[in-house]
């Protein structure tokens, strides 16, 4: 290499190197706030890398508004308690828009994990999202927290609950994967959420509790997404929903095999459903008979839609006897069909199909 190319790689270095301390001069000059908004905008991981930085961003990755973890991206478990607990304790004084903890309870025992959810409550945490797989005991911090907005949980155990209870601003509760006990613990949290509008079950094991009534008085969404894995309902006719809306209820979505019985009383305002049924001809008749009931709650729907094997589950034979109890739709100006094929014999679809809601 000649005397002139080494100097012009050195000049084009020494430029990079200057453009470097230039562009970090800017960012050291910028206030916290402002560093912690752009620390904010990168996944977990990177915003942890950036405290490498220099002195003075050692910590600021703390601050991020919104704080995720998740055990199976570390290897160590030592390492991901060090991150949590530093992330909990090196905090400034910033309110926590969002956390989110997905682990195993036996690697970290109960006790740790509760001391980080109270950390969250006491940073006045909006929305809280829980994977937790092991037994578990919400904090009855969590449950009394006038913060939180949206609560979603996924316990791979019994659903139990300490008290008191109160969430005067929780909007939205999920649940995925829960196993509800026969103490009432859901009926209990649903008592304590009076401006509740969003409430979904997703893969929830119901074999233990008879029955849920829901009684909200905000409520706009129902979602409803029964597990495929719910053991066998031989012996037992599953859960009882019974569903009382208001004027503010606007939508309902039920998916899955209809083991449980959905059973929607006053439902004035109600602007779309779809109903997603699975089920083996076993249950033909079972099936029949819970889809009249729940489409009966259904009556003054605008937008229904009908996936897989609705249609099927109304026209069987032995729902004859049933037809009588169809509703009339008054309101009804939207049908959708998602289903593999139509049929055009079933008496009611077309009963369904030959009401106009506008004569």
């Amino acid at each position: 290499m000649s005397e002139l190319s080494r100097y012009k790689r050195q000049r084009e270095n020494n430029e990079a190197r200057d453009e470097e301390d230039a562009s970090m001069k800017i960012l050291n000059n910028l206030p916290d706030v402002v560093l912690v908004d752009i620390i904010s905008r990168l996944e977990m991981k990177e915003a942890i890398r950036t405290s490498v930085v220099s002195k003075r961003w050692e910590y600021l990755w703390a601050s991020k508004y919104d704080l995720a973890f998740n055990d199976e991206d570390c290897k160590h478990v030592r390492y991901f308690r060090s991150i949590v607990d530093r992330a909990l304790m090196l905090r400034d004084s910033s309110s926590i828009n969002e956390f989110c903890l997905s682990c195993e309870v036996e690697c970290h025992d109960d006790s740790r994990i509760k001391t980080w959810i109270c950390d969250a409550v006491k940073k006045n945490v909006c929305v809280a999202n829980f994977t937790l797989d092991g037994v578990f005991v919400l904090p009855s911090c969590l449950l009394t927290c006038a913060t939180l907005t949206s609560l979603s949980l996924s316990l791979l155990s019994d659903f139990s609950i300490p008290t008191p209870i109160g969430l005067p601003a929780l909007k939205c509760l999920i649940f995925n994967s829960v196993e509800f006990s026969a103490d009432n613990s859901i009926q209990k949290l649903l008592s304590s959420c009076p401006v509740l509008e969003k409430l979904c079950f997703g893969g929830c094991i119901w074999t233990n509790l008879s029955s849920l009534s829901i009684s909200v008085p905000v409520l706009k969404s129902l979602e409803i997404f029964d597990s495929k894995l719910i053991p066998s309902f031989s012996d037992c006719d599953g859960c009882q929903f019974a569903i009382f809306a208001t004027s503010h209820f606007e939508s309902f979505i039920y998916y899955e095999g209809l083991e449980n019985e959905c059973i929607i009383f006053n439902s004035p305002s109600i602007v779309d459903a779809c109903i997603h049924v699975n089920y083996n001809d076993g249950r033909r008749r079972e099936v029949a008979d819970k889809a009249y009931k729940l489409l009966n709650g259904l009556a003054n729907v605008e937008k229904l839609v009908f996936v897989n094997d609705v249609v099927k589950a109304l026209s069987a034979a032995e729902a004859e006897q049933l037809l009588p109890h169809f509703p009339m739709f008054q309101r009804l100006a939207h049908l959708q069909l998602k289903i593999p094929s139509v049929n055009l014999d079933c008496k009611p679809l077309l009963k369904l199909l030959c009401h106009d809601p506008f004569s």
